[in-house]
C-alpha cells in the first residue's frame, strides 16, 4: 500500500466511524431521528468526505471497514436487530455512492486543490448535523406516522378481547426471520384494567410497555406504546 493510499484508507475509516458513532449519540440523546438526517444526509457526507481523498479505491475500502465495524458494533451492543440493518444496507450504499458522485464534482471544479479539499472534509459533517437539527425541530419528525391494519375475526368480541390485553406465555417454534433477530412476543401482562394501567409485552431481549388510555371492553382498546 503507497502512503497516499494508506493514508486515503485510514482518514476514510475515521471519517466513517466518526459520522457514524455521532449520529448514533444524536439519535440516543434525541436530536435526531429515523428520518432523512440518519438515512441520507449521515451517509452522502460519508461518502462527500471520503471521496474527496486522494485515492478514491482505498478511500472507499476505508468507508466500507468502517460501516461495517459500526453496523457489527449496533448488532453486539443490542442497539439494532439484525434484520433492521440488513433492510437498512441499501439504502445507506446508495446515498454513499450519491456523496461520492458530489465528491466527484467538487474535485472537478477545485481542481483537486489540497487546500480545498482539505477544508471540504468538514462542510459535509455540518450538512449532517445542521440538517439533522432542522429535521427534528422543524422538518419530519414532527409530524406524526399512523399505521393501520384490520383483521377480521370469527369469535365472541369479549372473549377477543380477553385473549388479546392478557396474553399467556407464547411457545412455539420460531421462523427463519424471526431467528435473524426479529424479536419475538413471548407473554403479555395488564397490571390494572383501567385507564392508566400497564400491558407489560415481555420479548426475548426486552420489553414493551403499553399504557390504557382508553377503553371498552368488547369494543375499543387504546394504548401509548414506550
Amino acid at each position: 500500500m503507497q502512503p497516499t493510499s494508506k493514508r486515503s484508507f485510514y482518514i476514510s475509516l475515521g471519517i466513517g466511524l466518526s459520522f457514524s458513532i455521532t449520529g448514533l449519540i444524536m439519535l440516543l440523546t434525541g436530536w435526531t431521528a429515523m428520518g432523512i438526517g440518519l438515512f441520507c444526509l449521515l451517509p452522502i457526507g460519508i461518502g462527500i468526505s471520503s471521496g474527496i481523498l486522494p485515492d478514491r479505491r482505498w478511500a472507499i475500502y476505508g468507508t466500507v471497514a468502517a460501516l461495517g465495524i459500526f453496523l457489527i458494533l449496533l448488532m453486539v451492543g443490542k442497539v439494532e436487530g439484525f434484520i433492521c440493518i440488513l433492510m437498512a444496507i441499501p439504502i445507506v450504499a446508495v446515498f454513499v455512492f450519491v456523496g461520492y458522485l458530489v465528491a466527484a464534482l467538487i474535485k472537478q471544479i477545485t481542481k483537486g486543490t489540497p487546500e480545498r479539499l482539505n477544508s471540504s472534509l468538514f462542510y459535509p459533517f455540518l450538512l449532517f448535523v445542521g440538517g439533522s437539527l432542522f429535521e427534528t425541530f422543524m422538518g419530519n419528525s414532527a409530524i406524526a406516522d399512523k399505521v393501520s391494519t384490520s383483521i377480521v375475526v370469527a369469535a365472541n368480541p369479549d372473549k377477543v378481547y380477553d385473549k388479546i390485553i392478557n396474553v399467556d406465555t407464547v411457545d412455539v417454534e420460531t421462523n427463519f426471520i424471526q431467528n435473524l433477530g426479529l424479536p419475538t412476543p413471548r407473554k403479555c401482562t395488564l397490571t390494572e384494567e383501567k385507564i392508566g394501567g400497564k400491558r407489560i409485552c415481555v420479548f426475548e431481549d426486552g420489553e414493551i410497555i403499553e399504557t390504557i388510555k382508553d377503553f371498552k371492553r368488547g369494543e375499543l382498546l387504546k394504548m401509548d406504546v414506550s
